[in-house]
Formats: C-alpha cells, structure tokens, sequence
C-alpha cells in the first residue's frame, strides 16, 4: 500500500501542477490581469511557495485516500476528489470572493475549474491503486519447493 501512495502521489502532484498552471497562467489570466491593482507586484509574488503547497496537498489526497479506498475504480474516485473540491474549493474560492474585491464570475470561474481538477486528480489516483498490484508479504508468491 506504501508504494501506491507514494506513486498516487507523484501523479496527483505532476498532474495538479500541469492543471494549476494552466488553470492560472492560460484560462484565467486575463481575469487576473483586469484585476491587477488586487495583487502583489510580480516582484514581491511568493510563486516559489505554490509547489511546496502542492506538495503537501499531492501527498495528504493520496494518504487520505489510500485510507478511504474501498476498491469502487475510477467512479469512487472521481467521487473522492469532488468531495475534497467540496470541502476546500468550495470555501476558498468563495471567501475570496467575500473580502476580495474580485468579480462572483471569477470565484466562480476558479471553483468550477479547480474542482474539475481535483475530480480529475481523484480519478487518476484511483486508477493508480487499480494499476498496481498490492505489495507485502501477503501477496508474495509461495516459495518454490526443492522437490
């Protein structure tokens, strides 16, 4: 099972970062763009932060997940990441929208794109612990006999 997390989480990791960068630097930068005044100027952006974070989120989707797997393929966990999006898009993307002075269609924008990535990423990770075969002493072949 240790293997599957790790390998869920190098996929969910290189997917969400691809997803990530075209989410923020293609689909919604002219969005940003009409907003700059909200936003840091690009010298003082803490861009080196956003792949420790994802990081973090690739490992903790993967953990979790491997503990709430009951084996349902990629339905359970396309399942799996539209509840997370629930749980942390949801909120965020809608604070944001409470004390930001951003428009409703860009919250709305941002939560419907970054829960289709987290579904999508649910989805990969399922395939990933269908893919591999489990490993463990459990599942070790039977010794061959000297016969």
């Amino acid at each position: 099972m240790k293997k599957k997390i790790w390998f869920g989480f190098v996929v969910v990791y290189a997917f969400t970062q691809l997803a990530d960068a075209a989410i923020h630097q293609f689909i919604l930068d002219q969005d940003y763009k009409t907003l700059a005044d909200l936003w840091r100027p690009e010298s003082e952006l803490k861009l080196w932060l956003f792949p420790l974070l994802g990081l973090s989120f690739s490992f903790c989707f993967s953990l979790l997940f491997s503990k709430a797997y009951r084996g349902g393929g990629m339905a359970e966990g396309a399942r799996y990441g539209f509840v997370v999006s629930m749980m942390i898009v949801l909120p965020q993307s809608f604070a944001d929208y409470a004390v930001l002075s951003i428009p409703l269609t860009l919250a709305l924008k941002s939560f419907l794109l970054t829960s289709t990535e987290y579904t999508l990423a649910g989805l990969l990770l399922a395939r990933v612990f269908d893919a591999l075969p489990e490993f463990g002493p459990q599942h070790q072949p039977p010794p061959v006999s000297e016969n």
